[in-house]
């Protein structure tokens, strides 16, 4: 049963001009915990420090290491996933530095696994398209935002604008 304080989150895989697109969706069902909208404002600026870089001719590990930067900003903030992965082409990986820091993570012995950064000095080419996960936990609140984003010459091209922030459902 979805109560009030709730948030939803899901990803979601749209086809968009032939192309298969993904998008971080998360979902406030009334008012949250404050820890949410903290986690929320800095999946958000990721989100837009990736939009503000990405154009032709960076590195993707320029494009990372934007993007990295407002969960650097506190120890208290960790992640459950890449922040960047390319769609086309295949196999780039943009992990922040904080991933798998859950609070009680001594309790998951080697369940747990990194996921290491790939493709860091790969050249970014107009056309070339990448899924934005920004992800953001404070403690056991976690809130994920972004959307599918092209690379054009001069700037990013941004397919879908609606799960790139926290959306509010009204009870």
């Amino acid at each position: 049963i979805i109560e009030e304080g709730d948030i939803i989150l899901a990803e979601l895989f749209c086809s968009f001009g032939m192309l298969e697109t993904q998008h971080q969706a998360s979902i406030a069902v009334g008012k949250l915990h404050h820890d949410f909208y903290e986690a929320a404002k800095i999946a958000e600026a990721s989100y837009q420090k990736g939009v503000e870089i990405l154009k032709a001719g960076i590195t993707f590990g320029e494009l990372v290491d934007a993007m990295k930067e407002p969960t650097n900003a506190s120890e208290s903030y960790w992640q459950v996933h890449p922040l960047v992965h390319s769609m086309n082409p295949y196999g780039l990986i943009g992990t922040g530095d904080r991933m798998l820091n859950i609070p009680e993570k001594e309790t998951y012995g080697t369940n747990q696994f990194f996921i290491p950064p790939m493709g860091h000095d790969t050249i970014l080419r107009e056309g070339m398209v990448f899924s934005f996960e920004q992800n953001c936990a404070i403690g056991h609140k976690l809130v994920n935002v972004g959307g599918t984003v092209v690379v054009g010459k001069d700037k990013a091209i941004e397919l879908n604008s609606n799960t790139t922030k926290l959306m509010e459902a009204v009870c």
